[in-house]
């Protein structure tokens, strides 16, 4: 791959912005990023059971989840961010704001991008396989990068079911800013899947 074409990848990526939004949740609340398979990102029974609420709590409980996103995020928790990130999409489905859903799930995105790019040491390969001579090295350590990031997969795989549920949420609306930022998150996914099957 060109170092172009690397290079508008990072800046898009680096382009991708997040939402202010949380959540509040219950210490059993799953993971969103874990590895299983989920049914649904949505469960029928949860957002029915929160809609029993009014919509005066309803609202109360979403912005008390928007100030424990904003703690996590200034302690740079990003799995709790998520987390919270997936409660407070379920509060906005409640609320019928399937708008707000959308950013919170698009935020999610961001979020296990992050992860991702943490546990890879995304930034600092892709500087160095950048500054490498287009020679045997560079090839052997484009493998050793498509090793570690294939391992990590399961992050982004899982985060672009958020991704195209939100994507899914927002078409529905004329707010083509926040379509482009899903858009773009869901593009460095697939750019990172095609890298590491590209044989």
């Amino acid at each position: 791959m060109k170092t172009r074409q690397i290079l508008s990848v990072l800046i898009i990526f680096l382009c991708c912005c997040c939402d202010r939004s949380g959540q509040t949740q219950k210490s059993n609340e799953p993971d969103p990023l874990n590895t299983k398979p989920v049914k649904s990102i949505f469960p029928t029974e949860e957002i029915d059971s929160l809609r029993n609420l009014t919509v005066d709590d309803l609202w109360e409980s979403y912005n008390a989840i928007k100030d424990e996103v904003e703690g996590f995020r200034a302690e740079e928790n990003i799995l709790q961010t998520i987390v919270k990130l997936h409660m407070a999409a379920k509060y906005a489905m409640a609320l019928e704001r399937p708008d707000i859903a959308a950013w919170q799930l698009n935020n999610i995105g961001y979020y296990s991008i992050l992860v991702f790019q943490q546990k890879t040491e995304y930034q600092d390969k892709l500087r160095r396989m950048e500054a490498m001579p287009a020679d045997s090295s560079k090839f052997n350590y484009m493998e050793r990068m498509r090793l570690v990031f294939r391992e990590n997969f399961k992050i982004l795989s899982q985060a672009s079911r958020y991704l195209e549920k939100a994507y899914e949420l927002d078409s529905r609306f004329k707010e083509k800013d926040r379509t482009q930022k899903i858009y773009n998150n869901l593009k460095f996914i697939d750019w990172v899947r095609n890298f590491i099957n590209k044989r």
